[in-house]
């Protein structure tokens, strides 16, 4: 990656090539009933930020991954319920991470010498009778960069930003069989995490749950929605970095963002 001045500005300019192996294994047990296993690399181009606090032009390299996957799914004749499970393990190389400045008012990419993320989701989905549909999930995953040093500060062994250990869901669908009315609803859950990986100016975010919901008319042609989104109207945040105290930010001193709060609507739609 290079920089190029041309009338006063820096240009950037960079060429990267990758090769990226793939292999995938997969066997049927049983009928309907498949265990599999695969390997991928995979890649991510370098390029530069530029700090509007200074102006100043911060570059940043290619990313690589090592992908290992292990699962099985599974589902019924007629799929009345189906099931999936999978074991993952991704080993990167300068992982591309979003840093933010001491003062909290910039951030810029920075590469970090490698890092890893293990973890397991599983999914079901049941169909009790026609027209209902129940579903969960589950999600964990755990991260660390096994090597990473930024501005003298040694971040080994930190987990990454935005990187909850623990997400879920359970939700329902119901149709009724004959046509015409419908009802959704999801309960989402998602645990504390970090919004940066700086250890001066992370903050936790504090975990949280978020109830959505629709009601609505189905037609071959069209349909109407009513829909409500965090309908427990929870108090959560974001996005959380501790800094020192300046401008619009909350008692502690900390920039921060909160999500939407509850929220209702009405959907129309048409087809042609």
């Amino acid at each position: 990656l290079g920089f190029i001045p041309e009338a006063g500005n820096n240009i950037a300019a960079a060429e990267y090539d990758a090769l990226l192996p793939k292999v995938a294994l997969q066997y049927t047990l049983l009928p309907g009933m498949q265990v599999f296993a695969s390997y991928a690399e995979a890649y991510r181009a370098g390029g530069a930020d530029v700090l509007f606090t200074t102006g100043e032009i911060v570059e940043y390299g290619p990313e690589y991954t090592s992908n290992y996957e292990l699962g099985w799914r599974f589902n019924t004749d007629g799929r009345r319920w189906t099931s999936a499970f999978n074991l993952f393990h991704l080993d990167r190389r300068d992982q591309q991470v979003t840093v933010i400045t001491d003062d909290g008012r910039d951030s810029f990419t920075a590469n970090a010498a490698s890092s890893v993320v293990s973890g397991a989701e599983f999914e079901l989905a049941v169909r009790p009778m026609p027209g209902l549909q129940l579903m969960t999930s589950l999600g964990y995953a755990r991260s660390a960069f096994k090597e990473f040093v930024q501005d003298g500060e040694d971040l080994s062994g930190q987990a990454f930003a935005r990187s909850p250990r623990m997400t879920g869901s359970l939700g329902v669908i119901w149709r009724n069989p004959a046509g015409g009315w419908m009802a959704s609803s999801n309960l989402s859950y998602v645990d504390s995490y970090v919004s940066t990986v700086n250890r001066n100016t992370r903050a936790e975010s504090g975990d949280y749950l978020l109830l959505d919901g629709r009601l609505g008319w189905e037609a071959e042609r069209w349909s109407s929605y009513v829909f409500g989104r965090n309908l427990l109207d929870e108090d959560y945040k974001t996005y959380n970095v501790r800094s020192a105290p300046r401008g619009a930010r909350d008692v502690a001193g900390n920039f921060v963002t909160y999500g939407a709060p509850l929220t209702l609507g009405v959907e129309l739609e048409a087809r042609f």
